[in-house]
């Protein structure tokens, strides 16, 4: 299994420390390798806000981690959401 974690260490309310996105399971044979492509859709990044009663999502720069577990982490960047 792949699995795409987001996490926004500058919110403005407590968010998790890796909040899954996406994932895909894939079966490969020993040794064998292959792309897989993950979506990480504006709603993976969105809280609740209770004084605008809707989900939104800040700017700011995002954290994104890519491995096999939460515990597994193999890849990590950062992506910068702008603001509307």
């Amino acid at each position: 299994v792949v699995q795409a974690y987001v996490h926004d260490e500058k919110s403005s309310v407590p968010e998790p420390i890796k909040k899954l996105a996406d994932f895909q399971r894939i079966h490969l044979e020993p040794g064998e390798k292959r792309t897989v492509n993950l979506t990480v859709p504006p709603e993976a990044m969105a809280f609740y806000d209770v004084t605008k009663k809707s989900f939104v999502v800040e700017a700011g720069i995002i954290d994104l981690m890519v491995g096999s577990s939460s515990e597994d982490i193999r890849a990590k960047t950062q992506f910068d959401v702008a603001a509307k």
